[in-house]
């Protein structure tokens, strides 16, 4: 699809950080999509000048937060007003408290709707979403007075959910009494899975780059339930980007 976006970065690439280490955390899987994550290390947030030089001509911005700590909300907040194309948030670990110990748990960002006023759409999972209530009827009410378009709510082997506004597209700002309106897919747990660890990532990144290339949200949803579900079939990252290539 990246032939179909006139302003695609193809000269993309990772940014080096000499002498810093990288995020790192220990999992340990609990159940078969359960697990508990200690944090070892983790880098400095992205500057709001790291991220403008970067974002010049570029029609849409993925943000996941991985470890919670890869950008500051007053950096989000600023650079809003900044960029003119849509952007797509999964909240991810922003979601996880920290321990003294490095202990990860689940708690509702302590600033989250400043966080959410900045984007355009949200993914959280099941558990995240219950954070806000009953579910989908707390994080809608969220994110709609925060100006958010669509929520995913994502749920491992039963599929996920979009719920966006009537008449949304990608890049336009959700308002408040506009109803949202719910598309779902189930997903398709292969019966060679072997490791759950990433399909949300690859869910994400997915369903942002179809919707970002003007996919409808049934189109979008259905092709990133398909790559996450496939996705599982991986231990780690081995072999994952190669077949997400190819794909």
């Amino acid at each position: 699809m990246a032939s179909q976006w006139p302003r695609t970065c193809r000269d993309a690439a990772f940014v080096v950080a000499p002498g810093v280490p990288t995020n790192r955390v220990l999992l340990r899987y609990t159940g078969p999509d359960e697990r508990e994550e200690h944090q070892v290390a983790e880098m400095p947030p992205w500057t709001l000048e790291e991220l403008s030089a970067r974002l010049v001509g570029v029609s849409a911005l993925y943000l996941n937060l991985a470890s919670g700590f890869e950008l500051e909300v007053a950096t989000a907040e600023a650079l809003r007003p900044r960029f003119e194309g849509g952007i797509y948030l999964d909240l991810h670990s922003l979601n996880l408290g920290i321990e003294a110990s490095g202990r990860r748990f689940l708690r509702r960002p302590p600033e989250l709707e400043r966080w959410l006023s900045c984007v355009d759409v949200i993914q959280v999972n099941q558990a995240e979403a219950a954070l806000c209530g009953p579910v989908p009827e707390g994080i809608l009410a969220v994110a709609e007075a925060a100006g958010v378009g669509a929520v995913v709510v994502t749920g491992g082997r039963d599929g996920a959910s979009v719920w966006a506004q009537d008449g949304w597209r990608f890049g336009a700002r959700g308002a408040v009494g506009r109803p949202y309106r719910e598309t779902a897919v189930m997903a398709v747990r292969p019966e060679e899975a072997t490791d759950p660890t990433g399909c949300g990532d690859v869910f994400g990144a997915a369903l942002a780059a179809r919707l970002a290339g003007g996919a409808s949200v049934a189109e979008a949803l259905g092709r990133a339930t398909g790559l996450a579900s496939a996705a599982s079939r991986f231990s780690g990252a081995a072999g994952l980007a190669a077949w997400l290539l190819n794909g």
